[in-house]
């Protein structure tokens, strides 16, 4: 129905130049569609922060069940707390997701969801002043293939995979290679152009998961430079085609 309004609308205001556009908000809502459609019944939110993007999808009406994962400590608190007594979404013990069980160390950004294993390029701090590292953090790393592999109850063709690593998502994925083509579909942030130092960009991780059996379903811009209007981030949704 929300697409039908919005072709509706976009043919009468067609003569003016004028046209209706996704925003979030209708995106998000076309996520928890699609996921009903499909029966996700599971979400795995790596690099959840505070728990936005977890909160948009049961905004959205998601019924299923939402894993959120968070390596910053503050954010980690709140996420905590956002969700201490909610039946849909378990917050998982403090920890970053790579391609190796270990430690590390992650940049603490002024705006928090800027945070990164890896370092800030200048084209990022140019774009967004306020993204500039504060400080780090020590903290424990560890691998989806060893949260998920052997797990019991895991259904990974029931489950999306989100990915908001700032950079490190090969990373990610790197140790995701036993679960990575049985999953439903993964939604990813993908960079036009180096932000982090070391990161892979989307052409790279796009190649990537079309390997792994994956279709690219939808697009959104998430990060854009206001100073020269270039998009520098957006979310990819890639699906294996039912």
């Amino acid at each position: 129905m929300r697409g039908f309004a919005k072709r509706w609308v976009n043919r009468a205001l067609r003569p003016l130049g004028l046209q209706v556009v996704a925003t979030q908000d209708d995106e998000r809502a076309a996520l928890v569609d699609l996921l009903h459609a499909r029966g996700i019944d599971h979400v795995i939110d790596v690099g959840a922060n505070e728990g936005q993007f977890a909160r948009q999808l049961l905004d959205k009406g998601y019924r299923g069940r939402i894993d959120c994962i968070e390596p910053l400590e503050t954010a980690h608190v709140a996420l905590s707390r956002s969700f201490r007594n909610h039946a849909q979404v378990s917050v998982l013990s403090r920890t970053a997701v790579g391609a190796s069980k270990g430690t590390t160390q992650i940049n603490v950004a002024g705006n928090s969801v800027s945070s990164s294993i890896l370092p800030m390029e200048a084209a990022h701090q140019v774009a967004a002043p306020r993204s500039r590292y504060e400080g780090s953090q020590a903290v424990e790393l560890t691998t989806l293939d060893s949260l998920y592999l052997t797990r019991e109850g895991f259904a990974a063709e029931r489950t999306l995979l989100k990915i908001d690593t700032q950079g490190f998502e090969g990373h990610v994925l790197d140790g995701a290679g036993g679960i990575l083509p049985q999953l439903a579909g993964v939604l990813i942030e993908l960079s036009t152009t180096s932000l982090y130092t070391g990161q892979s960009r989307w052409e790279g991780l796009h190649e990537r998961l079309c390997a792994a059996g994956f279709e690219l379903w939808g697009l959104m811009p998430d990060f854009r430079d206001r100073n020269s209007g270039r998009l520098l981030q957006f979310d990819g949704l890639y699906m294996h085609e039912s």
